[in-house]
């Protein structure tokens, strides 16, 4: 079982050659490059919550030591990086049914002792199965953040308005007031609070 993100699924451990701890750097140029570089072979880098159309790339990127495995099946080899080797079980693979045993990289279904339902793919058939897909969704999903970035950088901030009173419900009432017309507000009980309050705040 393994953890992308908010994501966890299941990777037959008769697919896994290799986990691996890397460091950041590594992992970075990989993102930029797409491939991952093992005993100078390059192999095909994803990001687990990529190949399932789940995040772009992962959101623990500050971490020192970064875990990636090195998959196999038949002859065809990725490297897939991930947050976390949740653990291993040994389970019962449930039937998916015809209609979901068509689809590519979709190994079965289990269900946990805790009673959550596992999904468990093949990352390998994923990659050749859905590559063009995959370069597609982590190509719109970063485009779509920088430009939500750039609105919020474009956008106005409101006014800051410092309300000092000693009475908690003038403040209170005159505070829900400039809310409602578009002001950002601070309070302050006092003088010396309000002076606090500047310091901190233009």
């Amino acid at each position: 079982e393994v953890q992308a993100g908010e994501l966890r699924f299941g990777v037959p451990s008769s697919l896994i050659e290799a986990v691996r701890r890397t460091s950041d750097k590594e992992v970075r140029q990989a993102y930029e490059n797409g491939t991952f570089t093992i005993n100078n072979e390059k192999l095909p880098f994803y990001w687990a919550g990529a190949m399932l159309q789940s995040s772009p790339h992962s959101t623990q990127m500050d971490a020192k030591r970064q875990v990636v495995l090195v998959l196999r099946s038949a002859a065809q080899r990725i490297v897939m990086h991930i947050d976390n080797v949740v653990g291993n079980h040994e389970v019962v693979v449930k039937n998916i049914g015809p209609q979901l045993a068509r689809m590519p990289g979709l190994s079965g279904v289990t269900v946990l002792p805790d009673g959550s339902v596992l999904f468990i793919y093949n990352p390998v058939a994923l990659s050749f199965s859905y590559a063009d897909a995959i370069r597609a969704f982590i190509a719109e999903a970063t485009k779509q953040a920088a430009d939500a970035e750039k609105a919020l950088a474009a956008a106005p901030v409101a006014p800051l308005v410092l309300i000092v009173d000693d009475s908690i419900t003038v403040r209170r009432v005159t505070g829900r007031l400039l809310q409602r017309e578009g002001y950002r507000i601070a309070s302050a009980a006092d003088g010396v609070a309000a002076l606090r309050e500047i310091a901190n705040e233009r």
